[in-house]
């Protein structure tokens, strides 16, 4: 399980209410899109890129007593191509959820 401080890259974490860690998961790429692979003078090349802004989606665990979903990553990673502890970059608690049975009566 990666820990903030010690490990590099980018992961999510779904924590409970008392701030306990439940699951985790690393990701295998970028989902800043801060590398990107472009053709320059006919080769391959990785060419690192600025967002300004952007999306993309996290698929946790629907798990009952998940409260929020905490998101960590190497942030400068691909401005200086080194392997920087990962730090928190955001937290998102979860909105209360019905279930299934809850809706069908």
């Amino acid at each position: 399980m990666p820990k903030e401080g010690k490990h590099s890259g980018t992961w999510v974490e779904l924590r409970d209410k008392s701030d306990r860690r439940m699951s985790a998961h690393l990701s295998t790429g970028d989902p800043f899109c801060r590398i990107t692979e472009q053709v320059v003078d006919g080769k391959m090349c990785a060419v690192v890129t600025t967002l300004d802004s952007g999306t993309f989606d996290i698929v946790v665990p629907d798990l009952p007593e998940a409260h929020s979903v905490l998101l960590f990553s190497s942030r400068d990673r691909a401005k200086t191509r080194s392997l920087n502890a990962g730090k928190l970059i955001g937290r998102f608690e979860l909105k209360a959820r019905q279930r299934a049975e809850e809706i069908d009566k």
